[in-house]
């Protein structure tokens, strides 16, 4: 499947999963994305294709995003911590800046974050550490600087805490 997606696909009252994968989509995606929530998870996959512009800043009710392999630019919208997201992939983009502090609050959800081979750089956020629900975590391929925040220091904690299974850093200045 080639072309652009059409704005129309996000609005239908009873999508709750789209997967689009490894197409030749491109184009830019609308600013507001709303699956309905009904009974299963909601889960936009439309990784693999050839989309560009920014990460749309509003992803509401979705519970799992994979944008990875496309060609999105920018920064990560504040507002993608905030929700029902237990799901995030987006590796493989252009994207730049930092790890936004959203991903950190007490009530996030969050199991999987894949932000690797981005250009992101910084520091990786202490409240990352604080994430109970995270279970997997890769950002490989960054520009991160400075050190490992103390509640990722050694397997041991890793394995106490039991909210980190796999933490990459490859590549990265850490």
């Amino acid at each position: 499947m080639s072309g652009s997606i059409p704005s129309w696909l996000f609005n239908l009252p009873e999508l709750a999963y789209l997967d689009l994968s490894f197409n030749q989509l491109q184009g830019v995606l609308p600013p507001h994305i709303e699956l309905p929530s009904f009974v299963g998870p909601t889960t936009l996959n439309l990784a693999s294709n050839q989309l560009q512009g920014s990460i749309p800043p509003l992803l509401e009710s979705v519970e799992a995003i994979d944008f990875s392999g496309n060609n999105f630019t920018g920064y990560i919208p504040l507002e993608l911590g905030i929700g029902k997201l237990k799901y995030l992939s987006l590796s493989g983009n252009k994207l730049h800046g930092q790890i936004t502090a959203s991903f950190c609050h007490s009530n996030n959800k969050l199991m999987l974050l894949d932000l690797s081979n981005n250009g992101l750089e910084g520091t990786v956020l202490t409240g990352l550490g604080n994430c109970s629900s995270l279970i997997f975590l890769n950002l490989g391929g960054n520009n991160f600087g400075g050190e490992i925040p103390d509640g990722f220091k050694g397997a041991r904690v890793i394995l106490t805490l039991q909210t980190i299974i796999l933490m990459a850093l490859s590549q990265d200045s850490l």
